[in-house]
């Protein structure tokens, strides 16, 4: 049996099997920025898989909208808008669901490194 180097198969194929792992058709992926994608995958990955439910579905997605906006602005918005509405520390749970996204992200960059890159990596200063 041979084996051909990660780096010299198809890229298609390497999309492929990163998508297919995640459980995400490229189709759903059109209209996310490249460097989102990966998030966007992880993040329908990890909705139907996490238990308990995840419970911080709305924060996280505003902190990649926010980080998002940073981005393109260099910086220059701030975050007053986003975190007054919730003073409160973070719970168990939603410490719990947080860490289980970071936990598919981090699988998921890890996979998409092995596969040679397939899907852009994520601006992860966000």
């Amino acid at each position: 049996m041979c084996f051909v180097p990660t780096s010299q198969a198809d890229p298609a194929v390497r999309l492929q099997v990163c998508l297919e792992t995640l459980g995400v058709e490229e189709e759903m992926l059109e209209g996310v920025p490249p460097h989102l994608r990966l998030p966007v995958a992880v993040t329908r990955y990890w909705l139907r898989r996490a238990s308990p439910e995840p419970t911080l579905l709305k924060a996280l997605l505003m902190v990649m909208v926010q980080g998002e906006v940073n981005r393109q602005t260099g910086g220059t918005t701030g975050w007053q808008g986003v975190t007054s509405h919730n003073p409160q520390p973070l719970h168990g749970a939603g410490a719990h669901s947080l860490n289980q996204w970071q936990a598919c992200l981090k699988d998921a960059s890890q996979l998409n490194l092995l596969l040679c890159k397939p899907l852009p990596e994520p601006h992860y200063a966000w």
